[in-house]
């Protein structure tokens, strides 16, 4: 068989991609290496009667319209979720307190107005190319160091140092919906988008691409069969483009921030520099830096304090190392969070972006 579009990865991008190629009846399959679906959504069972514990993605938002799009597709039940009090412990101050405490509002306040006097004019965030430099100058080092370094560690899952100010300054499409809290999950987790998108999709697990020839058509190769496409769509991490040098070209080093989640029985009273914040799904976070990793560590707070019960190792994008990817054939497509943002909505929208540009090229091919 001949599919019109292979799909290379498993994660969110791959599905909403591949659910968009079956709803206009567009011949697919998707490839995913590993024995699961769902790429870093990923929810943890349920134990003892508490919610989901989410080793990856954790929150939907109101603003994610494409997400809850699929949402009401799918009748996916939702979960109003509160946030509660941030928390850190830091090498300053080795007693746990709300984060917010760490604040300085006259030492913000003495920045700032210092800043404007220095600059002739009011301080804004894209005044410094690097995130960490531009709110120094507008809040002060002390509470860019106390307050807005680890917060920015928990948010992205890997170090703040080196992110670009235009992280936060790229303009994104947001409708907020009617009807919808502002922050929620889902019933049985975030993993329940995946299992509905995955109902409505061809794929194969455990089926790594090792090889890909171009020419008519693709020939995908995986340990065990061949499989021929008119188009293909990439769905993996950059740092996995390079095994194909012959159809993406990568301009940079796109690294990675690698981070281990682990489900805890007990806090280990050794870890130093953490950030930790209960989450609305009735679980806390805690955030190491540790040399060239950062380990999330979900544990339930309800449960007997006694060990590690799981472990799961994932990888993002490294925020200051982005790489340049660029398809070196036609009928290639990439995807993921490496090219919008790291949120599900960006992973989301983005892939469906790519999919209209993708179905108007397939409708002109086939005529």
């Amino acid at each position: 068989m001949v599919y019109d579009v292979v799909i290379i990865g498993g994660g969110v991008s791959g599905l909403t991609f591949a659910y968009e190629c079956e709803k206009f009846d567009i011949s697919c399959l998707v490839l995913e290496a590993s024995e699961r679906l769902g790429g870093c959504v990923h929810s943890y069972p349920n134990l003892d009667g508490m919610a989901e514990i989410e080793l990856g993605a954790h929150t939907l938002y109101s603003s994610y319209a494409k997400c809850i799009e699929l949402i009401e597709t799918f009748d996916l039940q939702i979960k109003d979720v509160t946030q509660k009090k941030i928390l850190v412990k830091s090498d300053i101050d080795d007693h746990p307190r709300s984060l917010f405490r760490n604040l300085r509002f006259f030492s913000a306040l003495l920045a700032f107005s210092s800043s404007i006097v220095r600059n002739h004019g009011i301080p804004r965030l894209g005044d410094e190319p690097m995130l960490l430099a531009s709110l120094s100058n507008m809040v002060g080092t002390r509470n860019m160091i106390s307050f807005f370094k680890p917060l920015l560690c928990a948010l992205y899952n890997q170090s703040p140092e080196g992110l670009p100010s235009d992280l936060f300054l790229k303009a994104r499409r947001r409708s907020k919906k009617i009807g919808y809290p502002k922050k929620f999950t889902l019933a049985g987790g975030i993993e329940s988008l995946i299992q509905a998108l995955a109902t409505r999709v061809h794929y194969k697990l455990q089926s790594r691409a090792e090889a890909i020839q171009a020419g008519e058509l693709f020939l995908v190769k995986t340990r065990s069969e061949t499989y021929s496409c008119r188009s293909l769509v990439f769905a993996i991490p950059a740092s996995s483009l390079a095994q194909f040098p012959e159809l993406v070209e990568q301009t940079g080093y796109g690294g990675t921030a690698n981070f281990e989640t682990s489900v805890l029985r007990r806090l280990p009273e050794d870890l130093p520099a953490i950030v930790a914040f209960d989450s609305a799904i009735a679980y806390s976070e805690i955030i190491q830096r540790s040399g060239d990793s950062n380990k999330v560590c979900h544990h339930p707070s309800k449960l007997d304090l006694n060990s590690k019960i799981f472990l799961k190792q994932q990888q993002l994008p490294d925020l200051s190392n982005r790489v340049g990817c660029h398809v070196k054939k036609p009928y290639v497509y990439l995807i993921g969070n490496h090219f919008s943002g790291l949120a599900l909505e960006d992973c989301v929208a983005y892939a469906h972006d790519v999919f209209l540009n993708f179905k108007t090229i397939h409708v002109s091919r086939a005529l």
